[in-house]
């Protein structure tokens, strides 16, 4: 198709993602600026030069990108996004916000874009430990969830609320707007549901397991079984919850991740989580440096404070008192004076004193 047309869009965009899946990411940034070059009435390789730089963790040229994006295309929502969440990377909250609010002044018509909004904005509240302003704005974005209609949107804003009520160790709140959220889910999220209530509270296992037996037949009706051994895993991950049996979780959560191909996403964060939490510090630290630094490092404010935190206790069991010191410092950089002192807060507090006296 080249040889025909050297500036046939679909086929450099093919070329662009296959060099990327194969990981030769400078080799597809090289088709994606062809594409630039050869269509600059599209910002779509604006776009996509910007997240193939961040996930080079080039972040001045990711913002590069987005900027001429956004010159080009001021209209464009995904670059005011892009750049709010890139500035958040840089610790420059205040530019991150910035951005966020010429987002929301393009968009205040739009409930699709103001869940978003409110959503984004209360990750930033989190940042900073202002976590009652942050389950505020949780609940703002489900007002405008509810204006959409689309019960995907407000099913994801009431897991929202739930997730923020477990975080803040208030489970009757967490269990409350998860059952609110049941009653939006799809028949995927009807299955997690139930592996949702045992996760908060293991006591809810005679209310799930009749729900959970009940989604994994409907879903495994619908899907082919080729997909089963997914849904056995999941099986696993609900019984090792309602047993409590650590290992187990976190295996089940290990071969989930494996068997999803997402080396950074949230099973192996939680995996992480775990091992630290029981004392395999070793293992632990080394799963949760990924999501501090490099290609999977998060921008949420809550679990970054926090991954900072289970750092130290694994640094400090480990004996690398050094570094657990800079990792219980930065937490505190920016939980330091929450609007809710955390437990983690208070014990992150002791531990430090304890290592500097």
């Amino acid at each position: 198709m080249l040889e025909i047309d050297p500036q046939y869009q679909l086929a450099l965009s093919f070329y662009a993602q296959t060099h990327q899946e194969y990981g030769d990411l400078e080799k597809a940034v090289e088709y994606v600026k062809l594409i630039r070059r050869y269509h600059p009435e599209s910002p779509a390789p604006f776009l996509r030069l910007a997240d193939l730089y961040l996930r080079q963790m080039k972040l001045d040229d990711a913002i590069d990108e987005y900027t001429d994006a956004l010159s080009r295309f001021p209209d464009n929502p995904q670059a005011l996004r892009g750049l709010s969440s890139l500035y958040i990377r840089k610790r420059d909250f205040e530019s991150s916000r910035q951005y966020l609010e010429k987002f929301a002044q393009r968009y205040h018509n739009d409930p699709y874009r103001m869940e978003d909004y409110y959503h984004a904005h209360a990750n930033l509240a989190n940042w900073s430990g202002k976590f009652r302003s942050s389950l505020d704005l949780r609940f703002r974005a489900l007002e405008q969830a509810k204006l959409t209609g689309d019960s995907s949107i407000i099913f994801n804003a009431l897991h929202a609320i739930s997730s923020h009520y477990e975080r803040y160790d208030l489970p009757d709140s967490a269990l409350f707007y998860a059952r609110e959220a049941h009653r939006w889910a799809s028949p995927l999220e009807r299955l997690t549901y139930p592996l949702r209530l045992v996760t908060i509270d293991h006591n809810t296992e005679a209310e799930a397991r009749p729900v959970f037996k009940k989604s994994l037949d409907e879903f495994k009706s619908r899907m082919p079984s080729q997909m089963w051994p997914l849904l056995n895993l999941v099986e696993q991950l609900f019984e090792a919850y309602c047993q409590l049996d650590t290992a187990a979780i976190i295996e089940a959560r290990e071969e989930l991740a494996e068997q999803q191909q997402q080396e950074g996403g949230g099973n192996v964060r939680l995996a992480g989580y775990l091992r630290v939490l029981s004392g395999q510090y070793e293992s632990g630290n080394e799963i949760l440096q990924k999501f501090v630094s490099g290609r999977y490092e998060t921008t949420s404010g809550f679990h970054y404070p926090y991954i900072l935190y289970l750092l130290g206790v694994a640094n400090e069991g480990l004996g690398n008192t050094e570094e657990a010191i800079q990792n219980y410092e930065e937490m505190l950089q920016y939980w330091g004076n929450p609007e809710i002192e955390l437990k983690e807060i208070k014990d992150a507090r002791a531990r430090l004193a304890k290592l500097t006296s």
